[in-house]
């Protein structure tokens, strides 16, 4: 007589999760190749974990609706959903009036697109110049930063770096953003300029919640790394590491032409 055991019937009944995992692993082998080099095999299976807890969540536990939320996280961060940036896709994430739940997360995809290509560029353009200028505003222009102090100092320069994704936002979602950056660096020890710019600087290109954020698992560990002695230190590794990403984006993009600002 065979007996099988509890272990064992956990085992049989996690294959079909197992093969679903490794499916999404393979996706983004495929189509995020970047930014699965990036994390390497093992933080990928981290953000597909994630990523099916979170979508069920929210109700989509079909393969297919699974696969289009991973596709969301990867583009808009793993904590898309609670984004003060990104109100808009949690409504329509959450919308009920569509009763479809594929329906609606393929409405917030196609959305997703349409809003990348008003504030990245359909290649990427306008998000890769906005790098370019960040990078070297924190380089080339300490003595200036140094100076800023206000609200309106911060929200003025968002508007200069990435002018099209500061448009889009709108005032009231960029102000709420410096605040929240000012805040979150203090959290950290780096309540001054430099630690304030650089904060701001990631959570308006990377989210509200870089720092909580598998996808950028590098800018956590910086920040929390308590063989860091000073906050300094802390500033200047996490700008080498933001600068590396910069520079690497720009090697990916070099075909296209464009020069720095």
């Amino acid at each position: 007589m065979l007996i099988i055991r509890n272990e064992q019937i956990e085992v049989i009944s996690r294959i079909p999760l197992m093969e679903f995992e490794n499916s999404l692993v393979e996706f983004v082998q495929k189509f995020y190749h970047r930014e699965y080099e990036d994390l390497g095999r093992r933080r990928v299976y981290r953000v597909v974990r994630d990523c099916i807890f979170r979508a069920k969540e929210y109700g989509y536990g079909s393969k297919r609706q699974v696969t289009y939320y991973l596709g969301l996280m990867m583009l808009l961060g793993s904590r898309f959903d609670k984004d003060l940036q990104l109100a808009w896709a949690r409504d329509m994430l959450t919308d009920r009036d569509i009763v479809s739940p594929t329906e609606r997360i393929a409405r917030l995809w196609k959305e997703t697109v349409r809003y990348l290509e008003k504030t990245a560029g359909e290649n990427n353009e306008h998000l890769i110049k906005a790098l370019i200028r960040a990078k070297n505003l924190i380089r080339e222009d300490k003595h200036h930063l140094s100076g800023m102090i206000s609200e309106d100092d911060w929200y003025s320069l968002l508007g200069r770096i990435y002018p099209q994704k500061f448009d889009y936002q709108g005032e009231s979602v960029n102000r709420r953003l410096i605040r929240e950056s000012i805040k979150t660096a203090s959290d950290f020890g780096l309540a001054d300029a430099d630690g304030i710019i650089t904060v701001l600087f990631q959570m308006f290109f990377l989210g509200s919640f870089f720092h909580l954020d598998i996808l950028h698992h590098w800018a956590g560990e910086i920040l929390q790394d308590p063989g860091i002695s000073s906050p300094r230190e802390r500033i200047g590794k996490l700008r080498q590491a933001i600068f590396n990403r910069i520079e690497q984006a720009l090697r990916d993009k070099y075909s296209m032409g464009m020069e720095d600002e």
